[in-house]
């Protein structure tokens, strides 16, 4: 998964990649289990979610530098 994250990216493939973005998605009530495999769209539409907001705050977070990453660089 390259680029940024979109309504057709698949959750499970989010939280592989960025396995902090898991908090912010069971937080707006994504199935990171049993629907891991369905794409954001799907399931922030089951979730009553709404979609771009989820959108834009999932690439914030992710293009944070990680502050592990940031320790290791000093």
């Amino acid at each position: 998964m390259e680029g940024p994250i979109t309504k057709d990216s698949v959750i499970e493939h989010v939280i592989k990649k960025y396995p902090k973005a898991m908090g912010l998605l069971v937080g707006k009530g994504l199935d990171c289990c049993c629907g891991a495999f369905n794409t954001l769209e799907k399931g922030a539409a089951d979730a009553g979610a709404d979609l771009s907001g989820l959108l834009a705050e999932l690439n914030a977070l992710v293009s944070q530098p990680d502050a592990a990453a940031a320790q290791k660089s000093k």
